[in-house]
């Protein structure tokens, strides 16, 4: 249970460090092109953390119009993906960044996923009981 309560702590600090704003910014923020590298979950027992690889690059590209975009990338939620939200909530002095990722019909993908975006790497987080989250790295041109 403290490991738990750790990883949720060091969640939201990180997320907290996020804007909306930030997230949306060209550059530095959510949009553009990122490769699938990393997907992590928990089956009951410890934390998994698969390397997905890296060839062929399984690419996502969120663009500025609200637009998903999908190169090779063989996990079927994130292939399904055509257009994505961003929202926010505001939890005392801790703002967290979640994003949707919708079909081609406009239904929800699964759920929210807290956002956090680092040194280049972005990890989104849906809501695991016991903790699962998928990682991109940005591609520079």
């Amino acid at each position: 249970m403290n490991r738990i309560t750790l990883l949720l702590f060091v969640l939201l600090n990180t997320l907290a460090c996020q804007s909306t704003k930030d997230l949306i910014a060209p550059g530095a923020g959510l949009i553009g092109s990122w490769q699938y590298v990393e997907r992590g979950y928990s089956p009951g027992a410890g934390y998994i953390v698969d390397q997905i690889p890296r060839k062929p690059i399984q690419r996502i590209d969120f663009l500025a119009d609200n637009t998903v975009l999908t190169s090779k990338i063989d996990d079927q939620f994130f292939s399904s993906a055509r257009t994505y939200r961003i929202d926010s909530l505001q939890r005392g002095a801790v703002r967290v960044a979640y994003v949707s990722l919708f079909d081609a019909a406009g239904k929800l993908l699964g759920l929210q996923m807290g956002v956090g975006i680092r040194n280049d790497t972005l990890r989104l987080s849906p809501p695991c009981i016991e903790g699962c989250h998928s990682a991109f790295v940005r591609l520079r041109n």
